[in-house]
């Protein structure tokens, strides 16, 4: 709710094992009213909306996976929202696949004072956490990019301490050029026998999304990738894409989090696999598969502790039945049924839009790595009518805002009032950069010297004309 320039909200939590609810953004107050079900609010009446909120659940360990399901029901068929959360406990009998590490670290000139340093110091942790069995490397970049060395290092204490001695040294400067490293990350030569694990931290956008989806398209293999989007320039669409892609998740660190922190919990995750590979299938009451369901994304990522897997869907019409999650689990496949009874699911209306954004985000990474103009037309149509349907914002589609003009009497007299400009909190001077090279910054300024020069010389040989 928003009153003027302020705003407040509330939050329900329901149907999950919580152990603990807190923010890293705002103060809350979390009130439990029944069992599994919290309401969450601030603890103010309004705050000013100058930083996204962030809510945060740390779930009780268990031994088995739970799952939520929250669904909708419209003219356009019913669609669902599937969470699967993992089991927390610890397995000795899990057998963990030995991986191949590759950091990728933004350096570019916007990651200049604490967010490097937080960024080495997150770094310097994730080397520490690496297993005997693991090989790692590092590659830094800007507007150029550079490995720490030409091949794979076994994850020894030496290796580790010559490699945290690399990334102190590090400075930032220049812009940001992901396509080379990234492809670098997902090409170097390594073992069969380990799992490629690509770590990816940037503060900054870049111009030529299309061409670097394109190049994880073309080269992620069997590789996971997994994006850190820092502070509020970051473009989320394709971080997450990329992420998705790769079958990993995508982060992001808002200003109020220690960087260094978030890395290490979350390379402690990915420490932990549950499962890998994973299928999705949803079947009747009488255990035949539902063709008309379609989930998204369609290629799911890995299950991992802490990480809860999140999958959006959409039928026909609604039909009891059982969602069969499988995977690979200490080498072997695995599956988990869960009931689906449509009486019982929680109904939420906003839902539907979650399953259009997923068609749109979908159909977009088709756009991007179309290589005809023909065929961006078409998907582009595709764009525009998922869009409609689901009244979502989009490259092609927009929303028109309207407002009434109010006018005053002329027997009024004006009266001066300051209106109050929401700025970010905590936000760095610069914005983030994109795409920089040295010499385009030697081009700009070398224009805007010969640009000034010329205004001055109009400038003075206007004044002798007005002596004269």
């Amino acid at each position: 709710a928003f009153t003027d320039h302020f705003l407040n909200l509330s939050i329900s939590v329901q149907g999950l094992p919580v152990r603990d609810i807190f923010s890293s953004t705002h103060d809350v107050l979390v009130d439990e009213v029944d069992d599994e079900v919290y309401e969450v609010s601030l603890n103010q009446d309004m705050v000013m909306p100058d930083r996204d909120f962030a809510l945060k659940l740390d779930l009780w360990e268990g031994t088995t996976p739970r799952m939520t399901v929250l669904r909708s029901e419209g003219d356009l068929g019913a669609h669902g929202l599937l969470s699967v959360f993992p089991p927390m406990a610890d397995d000795p009998d899990l057998e963990l696949i030995p991986r191949e590490v590759v950091f990728v670290l933004d350096t570019s000139g916007s990651m200049l004072g604490d967010p490097l340093t937080q960024a080495k110091a997150g770094l310097a942790q994730c080397l520490d956490m690496l297993r005997p069995e693991d090989r790692f490397n590092i590659v830094r970049f800007s507007h150029d990019y550079d490995t720490f060395t030409p091949h794979f290092l076994e994850a020894n204490t030496r290796n580790r301490t010559s490699a945290k001695t690399f990334v102190n040294n590090l400075q930032s400067n220049g812009g940001t050029w992901m396509k080379g490293p990234l492809q670098h990350a997902m090409k170097m030569t390594g073992s069969p026998d380990h799992m490629r694990v690509v770590v990816f931290l940037t503060d900054g956008d870049v111009s030529n999304a299309e061409g670097l989806l394109k190049s994880v398209q073309d080269h992620i293999g069997d590789a996971r990738l997994f994006s850190f989007g820092v502070g509020a320039a970051p473009n989320e669409f394709l971080l997450r894409k990329l992420s998705e892609l790769g079958s990993g998740v995508a982060n992001f660190i808002n200003t109020d989090e220690d960087i260094g922190d978030v890395m290490s919990q979350f390379f402690s995750t990915i420490n932990s696999p549950v499962l890998t590979d994973v299928e999705v299938r949803f079947l009747d009451e009488q255990g035949n598969l539902m063709t008309d369901a379609v989930v998204y994304p369609a290629k799911s990522p890995d299950v991992f502790r802490d990480r809860p897997l999140q999958l959006k869907f959409y039928q026909e019409t609604p039909r009891n039945g059982m969602v069969e999650l499988s995977g690979i689990l200490n080498g072997r496949r695995v599956s988990y049924e869960y009931p689906l009874n449509n009486n019982s699911l929680a109904e939420l209306d906003g839902v539907r839009h979650f399953f259009g954004q997923a068609v749109v985000n979908e159909q977009m990474a088709l756009w991007f790595g179309a290589n005809s103009s023909e065929d961006k037309a078409l998907i582009r149509e595709e764009v525009v009518g998922t869009a409609l349907d689901y009244q979502l914002v989009t490259r092609f589609t927009a929303r028109v805002a309207t407002s009434q003009i109010r006018t005053r009497p002329t027997s009024q007299e004006l009266v001066k009032t300051r209106v109050p400009v929401v700025a970010k909190h905590n936000t760095q001077p610069f914005a983030a950069t994109a795409d920089g090279d040295p010499a385009r910054l030697v081009i700009g300024l070398t224009l805007m010297v010969l640009a000034l020069c010329a205004m001055l010389s109009i400038w003075g040989h206007g004044v002798y004309r007005c002596r004269r």
